[in-house]
């Protein structure tokens, strides 16, 4: 089952930034948030969320107090991004002791799906929505819901009748 899913970025002029969690203060805490969150703090582990070029475009696992985060940093070039980059990374969180090889494909997917968006209408740099909503955190949220209630997830793209079906766990 998963515990948390989160959206996280490089920031020019914060470095590696949670930019959506859910649940809310599950990766950072949050003023909103009853909980604490699930592993402190972000930056002991955000180097392997949000890392060097070089460890783009692979998946990556990082077990840290009893949990084990998922994801698949990509790195993308552009001049129009600020210092011709931008570096994205969507994580699941699951117990350490849970299988993960179901997740795998899901955390990929999930982030060539992000990158075609982001290619063809700046989707994730163009989102200036606060913490806890916008578009990017109803997507965590359906995400983490479809996954852990019914094995799959299917996202609809734009306001179109398509939708990509981005898992199933069977």
């Amino acid at each position: 089952m998963i515990k948390a899913i989160f959206y996280s970025k490089f920031d020019t002029q914060e470095g590696p930034k949670v930019v959506h969690q859910v649940p809310d203060g599950a990766i950072v805490p949050s003023s909103t948030a009853p909980a604490q969150p699930l592993f402190l703090p972000f930056s002991d582990v955000s180097f392997f969320v949000i890392p060097r070029q070089e460890l783009c475009g692979n998946l990556l696992q990082v077990c840290t107090n009893g949990y084990r985060i998922l994801g698949y940093p990509i790195c993308m070039k552009s001049a129009r991004y600020d210092r011709n980059e931008f570096i994205f990374n969507f994580c699941i969180v699951l117990a350490e002791e849970d299988d993960f090889s179901t997740y795998r494909s899901v955390v990929q997917k999930l982030a060539d799906l992000m990158h075609a968006l982001e290619e063809q209408n700046g989707f994730l740099s163009r989102d200036f929505s606060k913490s806890g909503e916008g578009k990017v955190h109803s997507l965590c949220e359906m995400l983490m819901e479809d996954l852990n209630n019914y094995c799959e997830c299917m996202i609809p793209i734009g306001s179109s009748a398509a939708f990509y079906v981005l898992a199933s766990l069977d």
